[in-house]
This record gives C-alpha cells, sequence and structure tokens, in this order.
C-alpha cells in the first residue's frame, strides 16, 4: 500500500495581506535603489557603496503610486519584484520591473494595491538580493459630498462625486482624519453605519456637520475601533449619498495561497499523525496476513 505525502511550504513570518479595491491617493513615494550581485556589492541600498541583503525597508501607502529609480552597480543583470507569495520567482500579479543593468537604469511605477509587509527580491538573485516592503493602510483622507444633480454621492475631488462614493481602506485602531468638503454648498455630516440601518445610531462614529452654514472643509478625525466591511453615509442625506469603508483587522489577512499562518503547524502534525496511523493499520495487516498464510 503506497502513502502519499504532502508537503507545506512555509511561508516567511509577518506575511499576511490583504489584497482590495484598487484606490489611488494621489500620493507619488519615489526611492532610488542601488543593486548588485558581485561582492562587495551584494543586495541593495541607498547608494553604490552601501548595498546589503537584506537592503532597505520601504514603506508606502495602500493606493500610492511607488515610483522606483533602479540601478545596477555591476556587470549583471537584475530586476526588481514584490514576492507576494514569497515563492523566490515573479508571478502573476506580483509588481516587476523591466530589466536593468550598468548600461540602462530604469525608471518604473507600480500601484501599491495590497496591504502587508513582503519581500522584494531580483528575479535573477532572489536570494541575493532582497529587502522588505510594508504596505500600510492609509491615515488622511479628502472627501467632496454633494446631495445636487449631476454630482450625487462622494468623490476624492469635487468632479467625480457618485453613489457609491470610493471604498476607503484603514486598519482597525488607526486614527484617520477625514477632509470633508460640501461640494454644492448644503451642510452634510459623514458617519459609519455599523448596522446599515440609514441613521445614525450608539456606538457610531459621525463627523459635525459642514458647508453652509457650517465651515467646509472640516478637518475631522476617528479612531476605527471595529473590523469589517461597512457603509459610509451622509447622516442628512443617507440614502443617496454613501460608500463603503473597509476596516482591516490584525487577523483580516490571508497567509499566501489561503492557508493561515496559525493553522500550517496544525496542518502538519495531523499529515504526520495520519502517515503514522496508516503505517500502523499497514503493519497489523500485514502480520495478520503472515500468521494466516503459515
Amino acid at each position: 500500500m503506497g502513502v502519499a505525502l504532502v508537503a507545506f511550504a512555509l511561508p516567511a513570518p509577518a506575511r499576511a495581506s490583504t489584497s482590495l479595491p484598487s484606490v489611488r491617493s494621489g500620493t507619488v513615494d519615489r526611492f532610488t535603489l542601488y543593486g548588485g550581485v558581485i561582492p562587495p556589492t551584494v543586495g541593495w541600498g541607498w547608494a553604490a557603496n552601501n548595498t546589503t541583503n537584506p537592503g532597505p525597508h520601504l514603506y508606502v501607502a495602500y493606493g500610492d503610486v511607488v515610483q522606483l529609480t533602479l540601478i545596477a552597480v555591476d556587470g549583471a543583470t537584475h530586476n526588481w519584484f514584490i514576492d507576494y507569495n514569497n515563492n523566490s520567482i515573479p508571478d502573476l500579479g506580483e509588481p516587476s520591473s523591466p530589466d536593468f543593468s550598468t548600461s540602462n537604469s530604469v525608471v518604473w511605477n507600480f500601484t501599491a494595491d495590497t496591504i502587508g509587509t513582503f519581500v522584494y527580491r531580483c528575479k535573477f538573485h532572489p536570494s541575493d538580493m532582497t529587502g522588505f516592503i510594508t504596505i500600510s493602510a492609509p491615515t488622511r483622507y479628502t472627501l467632496y459630498g454633494s446631495v445636487l444633480a449631476p454630482h450625487i454621492g462622494w468623490g476624492f475631488n469635487h468632479t467625480n462625486i457618485s453613489a457609491p462614493g470610493p471604498t476607503l481602506i484603514v486598519a482597525e485602531g488607526a486614527n484617520v482624519t477625514l477632509t470633508l468638503y460640501s461640494a454644492d454648498g448644503i451642510e452634510h455630516t459623514w458617519f459609519i453605519d455599523y448596522d446599515n440601518s440609514s441613521s445614525v445610531n450608539g456606538g457610531e462614529v459621525q463627523s459635525p456637520g459642514f458647508g453652509s452654514p457650517q465651515p467646509s472643509p472640516l478637518n475631522w478625525s476617528f479612531t476605527a475601533t471595529r473590523a469589517g466591511t461597512f457603509a459610509y453615509r451622509c447622516g442628512i442625506h443617507p440614502n443617496v449619498m454613501w460608500g463603503m469603508i473597509i476596516v482591516i483587522g490584525p487577523s483580516s489577512g490571508a497567509a499566501p495561497q489561503g492557508l493561515p499562518i496559525g493553522l500550517i503547524p496544525g496542518i502538519m502534525l495531523v499529515v504526520i499523525v495520519g502517515v503514522l496511523f496508516l503505517a500502523a493499520v499497514y503493519q497489523v495487516r500485514a502480520s495478520r496476513a503472515a500468521r494466516l498464510r503459515k
């Protein structure tokens, strides 16, 4: 009787991630990285003479445009990519730069659209040229609200107002600041409708009024205390001015390939116990068969 063994690849620590709706914040984060694989210039660095492996830890916000200037410091060909699933090769959906060398440095952009901390690598030298990039949820948003046609709803500026408005992404426990404009001059409020009742109830955060006769813009902050996906609304015009907000909690992420990190050791234990059990059953049957033959 054959026994099939299942192998599980353990992800590196702190690799939980959350893929979310694409949102452009309008912010451009610019970094210049030097890369090499020939000693003593092995890894990535802010300058040609300070490359290390791992290289610099990059920090950006979800929705930001990241602009990388990539410069080779040796005679080899290199690449830069984010290894979301930590398998050391660029896969579909993983941002991956054009190749570059000492004769052709590149300036390349991508949008940070997956929240988490990940390894970045060179596809040609994935073990010798690594670093970490953290993509965090934003803590500031600017919203324009209107209830007058043709611009009804919410938008990131006064020309793209719609219902539903843009999806907002924040982290549980974060202090979030909203800059709220009345695009129609009418008074509005902003609140998170946890129970989706279209009215403000106990425990639901609501901004002060903004727009005539209240001041606009209004800078207002709140703490995201409850993880989940909820509607946000105007407390005065709740059914026509709304959008979605995703509050990401510590356990919202999923490990690469959909296996929760905490379950992987348990899965491996179950596999091992199962193999031992099958081996024991096989041994018992073989012994019985041998006795019968005698």
